[in-house]
């Protein structure tokens, strides 16, 4: 019965020793065994975000925990979330176990960065600290920054959506997403999206095979009404491609809000209507044009390519008239899926069992 009970806060101290059995014990009653054995909780080194924006982190109340004291840095500096990529994969597992307002810097008068977070368990909580040495710093100018934006961005319940796509810009740092249970990245160009199955709770970040911490993108679980199948119906124009769904008897226009949300903020706005989606509603209408950005036999929506805006040349019109050979096939193929991944979010937001 006393294993049962709730346990009093602790504060564990990193590093402690690896034969430890108490901490062993306390992380075990707190995460299972989502954090591996012995693994740290804390990044290898912790990234300082100095001359910051206010929304610099894409979560507001990070931007707060994370804030070093401006009396100690005489700038807005903010840290990622020091969290190791063990850590991130247990808080991916669990994300009701940590709170973005569970974060707190503080910096020592020799200039070293006190990390703390704490970790919310069926049984308790335990706080984690980590005092960064000068050695242990990194600090990722403002022109070094990605920008890391996540869609769609509704955490969907396991069985309902399994097609999330992450954006990164940039090339200050390398950027992983959980994906069939391994970390995997993109940082072979300026810009890449991975597409993954699992909602993206936590990313980590690194630079030269380090770990510089985690962004994490916690929202509640996503549970709409859930309705009988809907039917779409898709009218490929010449300049425009409408869709309409038919769900319950009624029918309607396919209509999306924003669903971009942005993670971490470069310098620069980022060019998403090139590269990714645009931050924007999605009302009825997807252009009948579609731009190839990697050579895929089979290319996949936002990773190789994505539906566009007529006015670039570089996009191809995929209009079922203007061909469906070479090139032509491959745009049109594309902006199918694309509309046909667009469709099935709508129907998913309106608690559709299927489509």
């Amino acid at each position: 019965a006393a294993g049962r009970r709730q346990q009093e806060p602790v504060t564990l101290q990193w590093p402690w020793s690896q034969a430890s059995s108490a901490a062993a014990w306390l992380i075990r009653e707190l995460l299972g065994e989502a954090l591996e054995g012995g693994a740290s909780p804390f990044s290898d080194k912790i990234a300082l975000l100095p001359n910051a924006a206010e929304d610099t982190l894409g979560d507001p109340a990070l931007c707060i925990s994370c804030a070093l004291p401006m009396e100690a840095t005489g700038m807005p500096t903010l840290a990622l979330p020091p969290l190791s990529a063990a850590m991130a994969r247990a808080v991916a597992e669990k994300p009701d176990c940590l709170r973005a307002e569970s974060f707190s810097m503080a910096v020592t008068e020799l200039g070293a960065v006190q990390a703390t977070f704490t970790v919310q368990g069926k049984r308790g909580e335990v706080t984690f600290t980590r005092l960064y040495d000068e050695e242990d710093i990194v600090l990722l100018q403002p022109e070094d920054t990605p920008t890391v934006a996540v869609w769609p961005s509704v955490a969907f319940p396991a069985d309902q959506w399994k097609a999330y796509h992450v954006y990164t810009h940039g090339h200050g740092v390398s950027v992983s997403v959980l994906q069939d249970g391994a970390w995997v990245c993109d940082d072979a160009h300026l810009w890449s999206v991975v597409r993954t199955e699992q909602f993206p709770v936590c990313l980590t970040v690194h630079q030269n095979g380090v770990c510089l911490g985690a962004l994490l993108n916690q929202l509640p679980v996503f549970q709409p009404e859930r309705k009988e199948s809907t039917t779409a119906a898709i009218d490929l124009g010449m300049s425009g491609t409408a869709v309409a769904l038919m769900q319950d008897g009624k029918a309607y226009a396919m209509q999306l809000p924003c669903l971009v949300r942005t993670l971490l903020h470069g310098l620069h706005p980022a060019p998403f209507d090139k590269e990714f989606l645009p931050a924007e509603a999605i009302n009825g209408v997807l252009p009948s044009c579609a731009a190839i950005f990697r050579d895929a036999a089979e290319p996949l929506p936002l990773v190789d390519g994505h539906t566009g805006g007529a006015e670039q040349l570089e996009y191809v019109r995929t209009s079922l008239k203007w061909g469906v050979e070479g090139p032509d096939r491959k745009a049109c193929l594309l902006h199918l899926r694309q509309t046909m991944l667009t469709a099935s979010l709508c129907a998913k937001m309106n608690g559709a069992r299927d489509i």
